[in-house]
């Protein structure tokens, strides 16, 4: 069996559940492009690559200018510029996913975060640093943005079919089924360490 896993995915301080609907749009069509678009195999020269420009977005993502490496011929790109490459190909396919489910939501939300290359500032880090810097408080807009999504769960039935008492259950179960794994386990950390990275070998 083989599946993908997302990562490198912040939760989105301004939802209370963490993501919005644009991001999910916008998730569903990446996830989709990369399905669809072909991708030779990666070697560890390229792997180092990406992990470079893995790290440079991580510590540098809002410095204006910023280049990336383009794979490992030596082409670099901008942050924007390669941005707006990969947008240039998202959008066929949101027209397409689009008319397949009668809306236009894949559509916009290609236009509203494509703008982000133009304007950082409407970025979720942008959003939360101009928060910041009018509070002057890293605290103060932590504490708001706590209890607005506090009160927003206070006053709907979101997690209405939810209890006290069905956490403290799933809790309880979850120590049981606990036991059970590690009372059937009789390999050592060795071991699994040895099979979990079997596959670097062959």
């Amino acid at each position: 069996m083989e599946y993908i896993e997302v990562r490198s995915l912040d939760v989105n301080p301004y939802s209370p559940i963490g993501i919005d609907s644009k991001q999910v749009y916008f998730l569903d069509l990446l996830m989709t492009w990369c399905l669809l678009t072909p991708s030779d195999p990666m070697d560890e020269a390229e792997l180092n690559c990406w992990r470079d420009n893995w790290q440079k977005i991580v510590i540098e993502g809002r410095k204006p200018g910023l280049t990336l490496k383009i794979g490992c011929a030596g082409e670099r790109l901008t942050q924007a510029d390669w941005g707006k490459r990969v947008f240039a190909e998202l959008r066929p396919l949101a027209v397409l996913m689009d008319k397949a489910n009668d809306t236009d939501c894949y559509q916009q939300t290609c236009d509203e975060l494509e703008s982000w290359f133009e304007y950082p500032e409407k970025t979720l880090s942008g959003q939360m640093l101009r928060d910041i810097l009018k509070k002057e408080c890293v605290n103060g807009v932590s504490m708001e943005l706590a209890e607005s999504h506090l009160q927003f769960f206070n006053n709907s039935d979101y997690l209405g079919h939810f209890s006290t008492d069905v956490f403290d259950k799933e809790a309880a179960d979850s120590l049981v089924r606990q036991k059970a794994i590690e009372e059937a386990d009789n390999v050592s950390f060795e071991q699994y360490l040895a099979d979990y990275f079997g596959y670097t070998k062959n």
